[in-house]
């Protein structure tokens, strides 16, 4: 999770953080240079800044209709709704609430991010990746943040 009260990244902030970055992606011909706030991802994503807070905290139920609302126009929801399962899955699964504000993660950063990374390559072997040229996702995707201060 980020902002005030958070300490490290849910899967459903990875999964917008991504789908904002490909936005960007899609929209200008390039990756964003860093991390982008809770309020760049939700200007992207065209949403209330309030509701991407609550919907990355869990606090508002992230449905599939939701998701498709936030993706770019210009792709076909098919190639992002699995991200979406696995967020939900990842989310009922490996997240557990200690208490109302603490979750305790029960898997290893290098298996969460190496998801997405495979989920890329099947993406470019399916020809769906945007543009021709091979470039690789930003590192902000695939490095794990905690630290709250961190963009």
């Amino acid at each position: 999770m980020r902002g005030s009260r958070d300490v490290i990244e849910t899967p459903y902030t990875l999964l917008t953080s991504v789908v904002a970055a490909i936005s960007c992606r899609i929209r200008n011909g390039r990756w964003p240079e860093a991390a982008m706030s809770l309020s760049s991802v939700a200007k992207v994503l065209n949403i209330d800044p309030k509701k991407l807070d609550r919907l990355r905290s869990g606090e508002h139920k992230f449905t599939e209709s939701v998701f498709v609302s936030v993706l770019p126009t210009e792709t076909h929801p098919v190639e992002f709704l699995p991200l979406l399962w696995v967020a939900h899955l990842w989310t009922v699964l490996l997240w557990h609430l200690i208490d109302s504000k603490k979750f305790i993660v029960t898997f290893p950063d290098e298996v969460y991010c190496r998801f997405w990374t495979l989920h890329r390559q099947a993406l470019k072997a399916k020809g769906c990746l945007i543009g021709d040229e091979d470039i690789p996702w930003p590192a902000y995707l695939t490095e794990r943040r905690i630290n709250p201060a961190t963009p």
